[in-house]
């Protein structure tokens, strides 16, 4: 069962879904290596790595959501708060 947070608040815009934003997360937070967009680490390498770290979530489409902008900084977690609000509602 999934709980949600009580009160949804951000510091940008999120283009993430309003309903999956207010997730709580159940499960402990790995550290995942970071991916910028510009150090030439390939996104699809990235993904993968994620996707491995997470393979017992990724079928828990809310959390995978919620998990993966957190291994994005810089650059990539620049282009992904620019992306139009409320635009993504799947990790595939």
């Amino acid at each position: 069962m999934v709980s949600y947070h009580k009160s949804y608040t951000s510091y940008t815009k999120n283009p993430i879904t309003p309903t999956l934003i207010l997730i709580v997360l159940p499960i402990p937070l790995l550290d995942l290596p970071k991916f910028d967009g510009t150090t030439g680490y390939d996104p699809t390498s990235h993904i993968d790595a994620f996707s491995l770290s997470y393979i017992d979530y990724m079928h828990q489409n809310e959390i995978v959501l919620r998990l993966f902008p957190r291994t994005l900084i810089g650059e990539a977690l620049k282009w992904f708060y620019q992306l139009p609000e409320g635009s993504i509602s799947t990790f595939q």
